[in-house]
């Protein structure tokens, strides 16, 4: 839940940086003078459009689901495939509002801003994660069902790793009237989030 205002909060502060850099660093202006000063406010305005342009491209690109998991590196190449879309938006939003033609600079230092300050946000709660999921905060509950050898190596893998935040509550070889029975009980007194078939036959 807390990604989304935090994600669209770094994309703002990306915006913002960027704008900084342009037209209040020395070096760069030095090195390419200004012929064309955005007046903040109107920045500012177009910050808040972007930011949920890019939000609602992460909502589409499964960012915030919260059945899914990404690893780290999956996730930065959503975030940056997010961005790169983003970034074709803000050009259109500049073909029609002609006064951001002159900032293109804006344009690729807010597309490489932007994965950085998400990343560096999401990477603040995926650390916090790994804490409260090392402290029983926030694990889903799951039930393995099958013989198959993938259950017992599934089974090890989630309890060597607490970090992935699953923590298996039963193990069943197959589904049964008396395993239905068990996993209802199960289910009424702590809750099940998910069950995992792992046998080809069933």
């Amino acid at each position: 839940v807390l990604k989304v205002p935090l994600d669209y909060l770094m994309v703002v502060g990306a915006a913002l940086t960027a704008y900084f850099l342009r037209f209040h660093t020395a070096l760069l202006q030095d090195a390419r003078p200004v012929q064309v000063v955005i007046p903040l406010h109107d920045y500012v305005r177009w910050s808040f459009l972007y930011a949920t342009l890019g939000v609602s491209i992460f909502a589409l690109l499964h960012l915030y689901s919260l059945q899914n998991r990404k690893r780290f590196f999956d996730e930065l190449f959503t975030v940056v495939a997010g961005a790169s879309w983003g970034i074709l938006g803000g050009v259109f939003i500049m073909f029609f509002a002609r006064e951001f033609i002159a900032s293109r600079f804006i344009l690729v230092a807010l597309w490489a801003l932007s994965i950085i300050f998400v990343m560096l946000g999401r990477t603040v709660i995926r650390a916090a994660m790994w804490v409260s999921l090392r402290r029983g905060k926030g694990i889903i509950s799951v039930v393995l069902i099958g013989n198959s050898p993938h259950s017992a190596l599934l089974a090890d893998e989630f309890r060597r790793h607490k970090g992935y935040g699953y923590r298996v509550m039963a193990q069943h070889v197959a589904y049964t009237p008396e395993c239905e029975r068990a996993l209802t009980l199960l289910h009424k007194e702590h809750g099940i989030s998910q069950l995992f078939v792992l046998d080809a036959d069933m």
